[in-house]
């Protein structure tokens, strides 16, 4: 009998203890608010400075947004100087980012049409060393853009949840 009291009475410890562990909500969705666009971000995600992206585009663009957590990061661009065309169209910036992305030898993983903010872009989604990078190209107000989504697992539904709030006012 005194076995049975034994069990019992570490078994309701256990319950006990198991229901004081509370998990943390996740925190709230961020929005990001500037240069001319907002989009909602991950709650766990910071701003990241821009500067530190620029040398990517050299004089093809400037970065108005970075965000992320390390380990994965969404950016913006808005583009300039493409081949010094002076009415750029969504057919010709996908035929120049494709021959960008096949002279730096990427794997492609998929494309096809996106919208955001109202308007048809453009998604390629490539394997690039150890992760996984999409570029949604669009013209939205007879500017150029280029959004950048880099992550280890290809997560799409952050980037649709991103792309889905995106605003150019």
């Amino acid at each position: 009998m005194k076995k049975w009291i034994f069990i019992l009475t570490v078994l309701a410890l256990i319950i006990a203890v198991s229901g004081c562990t509370t998990s943390q909500p996740a925190p709230a969705n961020k929005t990001y608010s500037a240069n001319g666009l907002s989009f909602i971000y991950p709650g766990t995600w910071s701003e990241l400075d821009k500067t530190a992206y620029q040398s990517v585009l050299d004089d093809k663009g400037e970065i108005l947004a970075a965000v992320g957590d390390g380990s994965t990061i969404f950016g913006v661009a808005r583009l300039k100087n493409i081949k010094n065309q002076t009415d750029v169209t969504l057919n010709s910036l996908v035929i120049y980012y494709n021959a960008t992305l096949n002279a730096n030898g990427t794997k492609y993983v998929s494309e096809g049409s996106v919208t955001v903010d109202g308007v048809k872009g453009y998604e390629i989604t490539v394997k690039a060393s150890e992760n996984y990078l999409s570029g949604i190209l669009f013209i939205k107000n007879r500017t150029a853009y280029l959004a950048v989504f880099e992550s280890s697992d290809n997560n799409q539904k952050t980037l649709n949840q991103i792309l889905n709030s995106f605003k150019i006012p």
